[in-house]
């Protein structure tokens, strides 16, 4: 009996720019908006599994694609919306299960980032680098960071 390999190798040809903003995630959508004159809208929440929790993590997206320049634009919080309950390991304590919210990163790498900015066209990378330059702009914009989403290790967190 033949064997077939499903060959799921993912093209992560996009630039990924990478936030830090203190505010909320639907003030961060209304100011890249203004900036960059596009219409960022409220799509589902990317929901994620992990093994060592029982409930799905939820992260806020927003996108907007631009038919006619053949651009997609996706906004995603790097930290999740829901706090799940933990059990504390570090130290010993006087109670054997303390529990704490924990908000899990959908980036573990980039833990300075609340935020990051997917931009999926033809020429992504020159326009990635004119946009870091406008988000620099925003008062409230700690920092932008453009990120090679190849080098990261939770690359497939950014399929969606």
């Amino acid at each position: 009996m033949s064997k077939y390999v499903l060959d799921s190798d993912y093209d992560y040809d996009f630039s990924l720019l990478a936030l830090s903003a203190h505010i909320p995630d639907y003030k961060i959508s209304i100011e890249i908006n203004h900036l960059l004159g596009i219409n960022l809208g409220r799509d589902t929440p990317i929901e994620l599994s992990n093994k060592s929790i029982k409930t799905s993590l939820l992260f806020s997206c927003f996108s907007f694609i631009d038919e006619e320049e053949q651009t997609d634009f996706v906004l995603l919080s790097n930290k999740s919306s829901n706090t799940v309950s933990s059990t504390v390991k570090e130290a010993p304590t006087l109670f054997k299960d303390e529990r704490t919210d924990v908000k899990f990163l959908l980036v573990p790498e980039l833990t300075q980032a609340d935020y990051l900015l997917m931009i999926k066209a033809d020429n992504h990378t020159e326009l990635a680098n004119d946009i870091q330059n406008k988000l620099k702009t925003i008062n409230f914009v700690l920092s932008v960071q453009n990120i090679n989403p190849e080098t990261l290790s939770s690359k497939k967190n950014l399929i969606i």
